[in-house]
């Protein structure tokens, strides 16, 4: 992917571009002006590009009709792999960095190891979080596409004559990261499928990840 379509690719999801400005900045700011250890600049920087993009997308989630996310859909069918891509980088970075902390955690004590390892804590549920609703946005813009397109729709509601919603979405893809099942919704495309897999073997490798780190944690705590 050329520099161009990149910057073509941000430009069409402010939101992002913005969370990831925020992490760079902060992330700079703080590892240059403070005395933090870079895997604590790099888990606070996140957590707050994170936060600040989440809190965006619940509220254009909450706000948004069929219209709006059929628009959406047009303008960011370009590069989706890419963001998706840069999620998963993202993720690799905050769990090796996490993983740092925890090492470097080990060995202090009192408000200083609580801290470190609230901070964990804090990262761990706001990765998880971001991963899905990624993904519950991925959805439900490849669901649309198809709509525009004429094409039939890659997922099937139980209620087939309402058109879904981004929380519907988000109903989909939080079942498919906790559960690695899809519950009611049907997959209904190859390419849906294929997503869908992607979707169930990241969150897998993630939660048994997460599942290691928490009995470090408890380790640690009780250590």
């Amino acid at each position: 992917m050329t520099a161009l379509s990149f910057v073509r690719t941000l430009r069409t999801r402010p939101w992002l571009s913005r969370a990831i400005a925020l992490a760079l900045g902060l992330g700079t700011l703080l590892g240059t002006l403070t005395d933090l250890r870079l895997s604590q600049s790099v888990l606070v920087a996140w957590n707050s590009a994170a936060v600040f993009y989440l809190i965006a997308l619940a509220r254009l989630m909450m706000t948004a009709n069929t219209a709006d996310m059929r628009r959406r859909a047009e303008t960011q069918d370009v590069g989706k792999w890419t963001i998706l891509g840069l999620t998963g980088a993202a993720i690799a970075v905050c769990v090796v960095a996490i993983a740092s902390e925890l090492i470097a955690a080990h060995d202090e004590t009192g408000l200083s190891k609580g801290l470190d390892l609230a901070l964990v804590g804090t990262t761990i549920v706001t990765t998880w979080v971001f991963v899905h609703t990624t993904f519950a946005l991925h959805y439900a813009h490849a669901y649309y596409i198809a709509i525009r397109r004429a094409e039939p729709p890659p997922l099937k509601f139980p209620d087939a004559d309402c058109e879904p919603d981004y929380l519907d979405f988000a109903y989909f893809a939080f079942i498919v990261g906790t559960a690695a099942q899809t519950a009611d919704v049907s997959v209904a495309s190859k390419a849906m499928r294929r997503l869908n897999l992607g979707h169930a073997v990241f969150a897998f490798v993630y939660n048994t990840t997460i599942l290691a780190l928490c009995i470090n944690i408890a380790a640690s705590l009780l250590g």
